[in-house]
């Protein structure tokens, strides 16, 4: 089952709890993983046909973490770090 973006945001954020900056191809790949995602539901798309379903959820995760400010920063659409969990 794919989850929703909110499912998606605290393990983002425990994943890159590091402070090491991560690829956003990366936490995809460990989302999937985690979420026990197939191969066909990451290839299920949007009603529009334009996006796979997984990726526009982890996309949504991120535009509303990036709204949380200073507490987490994406360097740009591929890396990402947060100071947020420790």
């Amino acid at each position: 089952m794919i989850p929703d973006y909110q499912s998606l945001m605290l393990p983002i954020l425990k994943l890159v709890s590091d402070g090491q900056e991560h690829k956003y191809r990366d936490l995809i790949e460990r989302l999937a993983s985690e979420f026990k995602v197939t191969d066909d539901e990451r290839k299920e798309l949007l009603a529009s046909g334009n996006q796979a379903i997984f990726y526009n959820r982890v996309g949504w995760a991120k535009t509303y973490l990036k709204k949380t400010g200073n507490q987490s920063t994406w360097l740009d659409d591929l890396n990402f770090t947060s100071s947020l969990v420790r």
